[in-house]
């Protein structure tokens, strides 16, 4: 379903997640362990996964018994039951999963980050909610986000199967006529404001007693589609996508500092049609961070101004060559690329058809689209752990002048 997290109420943060989650939670003719029960008998699963735009059901099922799933799904999607008893306890459910998931440091410094790039917006609010947020969601909510969200205009239906796909065509639309047909959801990014003002911004999240101090960078990125971004997954790969890229060479096999270092254009917001953020992500040790905080820094800055050398260059082109056709080596990896393509604009590429773009990059096009699409003005890292540390450490970045202390 096309609509996600960004279609959330301001005061119900979360209301698309628990919606979703609902749907799985029984129908009006079966109980949640009644659909579990059905579900598991045919050698079936589904689960739901939202983000700021998409609402994503994966389900898998034995090929003989798809047609009996497919009733299944029809059934969840049009006659959930959405009973008081059920909304208590996935309520009670998603509580626990929003406090054990601020236990972990990565969650933490991508949520500071977002809350302040995208201030006031969508985008500040984690797609799974908050507790504040699940606190005012109500059961009318949750009907109505369904009502609302849930039909034809927003539904995607990607399946990979043997069965002739007219048959199965036939067989899916069939069912999913029973939805209304409704009116697609319109979500946008906004511009992140660090970008706008053209500002570094430090973000600082306390906690005490943390042996390893989780790291953000970011600048602003592309869309998934844009015209550039196969030169600049070149530049990405030698820079920080990699195990043998500069990140982990410099920050952890030559110096020992993080345990991790790896950069990209999809780890804080996922793949979308409109542009996100460029992101480095590190966790070195507490006693490391302030010489690992300003080398990436460095390491960052460098990249934009310089590129790739020849050799890298060389090296990137032939070894995402050859890595690419393990992208296509399942029918669920091309089926989930299928549908990036349908999604963000991003189009499918076959081997060939990808080791020709690549071996029409030059350099010069590859440094110069880096140092484009890489701005460095323009930044915010986000920090979690003693302030004590952390305050002179992020202050004393170039250009971060005052570091702004974030409640999660």
């Amino acid at each position: 379903m096309r609509v996600g997290s960004l279609s959330d109420p301001d005061e119900q943060s979360g209301l698309a997640h628990f919606t979703a989650r609902a749907l799985l939670r029984g129908t009006e003719k079966r109980s949640f362990q009644e659909l579990s029960l059905a579900i598991e008998i045919l050698g079936g699963s589904i689960v739901a996964n939202v983000d700021q735009t998409e609402t994503l059901f994966r389900a898998s099922v034995l090929t003989q018994n798809i047609e009996p799933f497919l009733d299944l799904i029809q059934e969840i999607l049009t006659r959930p039951s959405f009973n008081e008893e059920e909304f208590r306890r996935l309520r009670d459910l998603l509580e626990g999963e929003l406090e054990q998931s601020l236990q972990d440091p990565r969650t933490l410094v991508s949520r500071a980050l977002l809350q302040n790039a995208y201030p006031g917006t969508g985008l500040a609010r984690p797609a799974e909610g908050a507790l504040q947020g699940l606190e005012k969601i109500d059961l009318e909510s949750v009907r109505l986000f369904f009502k609302t969200h849930y039909h034809q205009s927003n539904l995607l239906f990607g399946v990979t199967s043997s069965r002739a796909e007219k048959l199965l065509r036939n067989d899916i639309e069939m069912r999913m006529k029973a939805l209304p047909q409704g009116k697609k959801t319109e979500s946008e990014y906004p511009e992140p404001v660090f970008a706008r003002k053209k500002t570094r911004t430090a973000v600082l999240v306390e906690r005490e007693e943390m042996s390893t101090v989780p790291l953000f960078f970011a600048t602003s990125g592309v869309s998934d589609s844009d015209s550039d971004m196969l030169a600049l997954e070149v530049g990405n790969f030698v820079f920080g996508d990699d195990f043998t890229a500069r990140l982990m060479q410099v920050l952890r096999n030559q110096n020992g500092w993080t345990y991790g270092a790896y950069s990209g254009f999809s780890q804080l917001l996922g793949p979308k049609k409109q542009a996100g953020l460029f992101s480095i992500y590190l966790f070195p040790s507490a006693e490391f961070v302030a010489q690992a905080a300003p080398k990436t820094l460095e390491l960052l800055e460098n990249y934009a101004e310089s590129g790739l050398t020849e050799k890298e260059f060389e090296f990137a082109r032939e070894a995402l060559s050859n890595r690419y056709p393990f992208r296509l080596d399942s029918s669920e990896k091309k089926l989930t690329l299928r549908l990036r393509e349908i999604i963000t604009g991003r189009k499918f590429l076959g081997p060939d058809e990808y080791r020709k773009e690549l071996s029409c990059l030059e350099r010069r096009q590859v440094n110069d689209t880096i140092a484009k699409r890489t701005p460095t003005e323009s930044l915010i890292v986000s920090a979690a752990g003693s302030a004590s540390i952390l305050e002179s450490v992020l202050s004393g970045l170039k250009g971060f002048a005052a570091v702004q202390k974030t409640e999660l």
